[in-house]
C-alpha cells in the first residue's frame, strides 16, 4: 500500500495465489417426481485439483475539498486442473462457480454544499457460471447507482437509487429446474431474478445530538 500526500491518493495492492488438492465441491441429481414437479440430492463431490490466483486493487483520490473517488478493481483466475464430477463429467481447464474473471466498482462524491453531497457509482462484474453442476451463467452486467444527501441540525435525508439503468440481473441460477405450472412444471434452465430499478428516500432524526 502507499499514500501520496502531495496529491491526496491512497493505494492498496493485494496479489494472491492458491492451489487447492481434492478441492470439495457441491454436486447433485435431478429426480423428476410422478406428479411433474421436481426433486433434488445433494452430496459432496471432490475435484482432483484446482487454484485460484489474482489480484484486488484499490484507490482513493481527493484532489479537493469538494471531490472524492474510489475505485476496486479485482481479477481473478479460478479453474479446475483436474476434475470428472460423479456424473461421468469432464471439468478440467473449466471456471469455477461463482468467479467473474473481473470485478470493479467507480464511485465518486461531490460536496456541493456543506451540507449536501452527491454520489455516483458504476459498478459490474465479467460473466461467470452459477455452478459446477450446469452451464447456466451470469452475464456481463454494469449498474449504476446514486443518491443525493443532506442534512440540516438532528435532521438527514437521502435520495437514492440503485440499479437506475434497470438491467436485468441474477442472484441465482439452476441448469435443472421445474418451476413453471404454464409448462407442466417441466425441467429446463431457471434463473431468480435480482433487484430492478429501485428509487427511494430515507429520513433519519437523531434523538441525542452528536450520536450516529
Amino acid at each position: 500500500q502507499g499514500f501520496w500526500p502531495e496529491i491526496n491518493l491512497q493505494s492498496r495492492l493485494a496479489i494472491f495465489a492458491m492451489e487447492r488438492d481434492d478441492q470439495q465441491v457441491r454436486g447433485s441429481v435431478v429426480i423428476p417426481r410422478n406428479d411433474g414437479s421436481t426433486a433434488f440430492i445433494d452430496y459432496t463431490d471432490n475435484a482432483a485439483a484446482g487454484h485460484h490466483r489474482g489480484l484486488e486493487w484499490e484507490a482513493r483520490w481527493q484532489p479537493n475539498e469538494e471531490w472524492h473517488w474510489q475505485l476496486n478493481l479485482g481479477i481473478l483466475d479460478a479453474q479446475f486442473d483436474e476434475y470428472v464430477s460423479a456424473t461421468g463429467e469432464n471439468l478440467s481447464g473449466r471456471e469455477q462457480p461463482q468467479s467473474p474473471s473481473w470485478q470493479y466498482s467507480l464511485g465518486a462524491r461531490w460536496d456541493i454544499h456543506p451540507l449536501a453531497a452527491v454520489q455516483l457509482e458504476l459498478a459490474g462484474s465479467d460473466r461467470y457460471f452459477f455452478s459446477d453442476r450446469h452451464e447456466v451463467a451470469n452475464d456481463e452486467i454494469h449498474q449504476l447507482n446514486a443518491s443525493i444527501s443532506g442534512g440540516r441540525g438532528r435532521w438527514q435525508w437521502t435520495l437514492w437509487g440503485r440499479n437506475l439503468t434497470d438491467r436485468d440481473t441474477y442472484t441465482r441460477g439452476f441448469g435443472t429446474f421445474g418451476n413453471d405450472p404454464r409448462k407442466q412444471y417441466t425441467v429446463e434452465p431457471y434463473r431468480q431474478y435480482g433487484e430492478p430499478r429501485v428509487v427511494g428516500v430515507t429520513i433519519r432524526y437523531e434523538l441525542f445530538e452528536g450520536h450516529q
